[in-house]
């Protein structure tokens, strides 16, 4: 039975590559050194691209995949974000803070209050890494494209 999804073939150059341009924009974030836990970018965007590219070989249609994509990045980020906290809390304890937080965060956006907790900055440039890693690593493994995996990897180095 032939698959749905025509795949190119395996390319562990492009796989090597991908994880090392997911490094390189993880790195120079963390060299920013605006915030103390920016460190825990180099793991999601790996984990973003081995992730990309597990779902970009699957059978799953784009539009399942990026559900488990997102699924999968909720878990790491909050996961990550866990190990930034107290590590004598629960994790129960470390869910409903970061929920907490995360809450309080919105509630200032929408009043259009400057925030305060830099943990919410950590929270969106994880969760961005994480979605450029994944699509960067999808446009090449599945689709066999470049520029999907430069382009925001790059543009992210660049600001």
């Amino acid at each position: 039975m032939k698959s749905r999804h025509k795949h190119p073939p395996f390319d562990w150059a492009s796989f090597l590559l991908l994880n090392v341009i997911a490094l390189v924009g993880a790195w120079t974030l963390a060299a920013t050194e605006w915030d103390e836990h920016l460190s825990i970018m180099a793991l999601v965007a790996l984990l973003g691209v081995w992730t990309g590219t597990a779902l970009a070989r699957s059978r799953f249609p784009s539009f399942v995949a990026g559900l488990f994509a997102t699924a999968y990045g909720l878990f790491v980020v909050g996961w990550q974000l866990g190990t930034t906290l107290d590590p004598a809390l629960t994790l129960r304890r470390k869910i409903l803070s970061i929920l907490g937080r995360f809450s309080v965060f919105l509630s200032v956006l929408i009043a259009s209050e400057p925030n305060q907790d830099p943990l919410m900055f950590v929270l969106i440039m994880a969760l961005l890494f994480w979605f450029i890693s994944v699509y960067g690593a999808w446009s090449v493994m599945r689709k066999g494209g470049i520029w999907g995996a430069i382009l925001p990897g790059g543009i992210t180095i660049f600001i």
